[in-house]
């Protein structure tokens, strides 16, 4: 268990590390336009993310033991992918991993 594992899992966690997966997937630079990042993370919210939360919710036996430690919280289950891949942008901001450009145009998102 991670030294500081006292926050149950929420939607937004996931999805920030969801966007730091689409990020790395992408080729070198690492980089994403901000529309496209709320695209496809909505998109994946769509098919996996709340079905992966309710089933978390509903099922211990589908939890893995951290999970299960922590347990998760719901209240992001209603909120729009991209309305969560939104603020899970600027929260990585926050803690300094990603950077935003705003360079004619779209903003782009890579890594800090």
């Amino acid at each position: 268990t991670p030294p500081n594992a006292s926050v149950p899992h929420t939607g937004g966690i996931m999805m920030m590390a969801h966007v730091l997966r689409l990020l790395m997937r992408t080729p070198p630079p690492y980089t994403l336009s901000l529309p496209l990042i709320k695209s496809y993370s909505d998109k994946w919210w769509k098919q996996d993310g709340q079905a992966t939360i309710r089933a978390g919710i509903q099922d211990m036996s589908t939890r893995n033991q951290l999970i299960q430690q922590l347990g998760i919280d719901a209240a992001d289950l209603d909120q729009t992918g991209d309305a969560l891949a939104t603020r899970a942008v600027y929260g990585l901001v926050a803690k300094k991993l990603l950077r935003l450009h705003r360079t004619g145009g779209a903003a782009i998102g890579r890594f800090a």
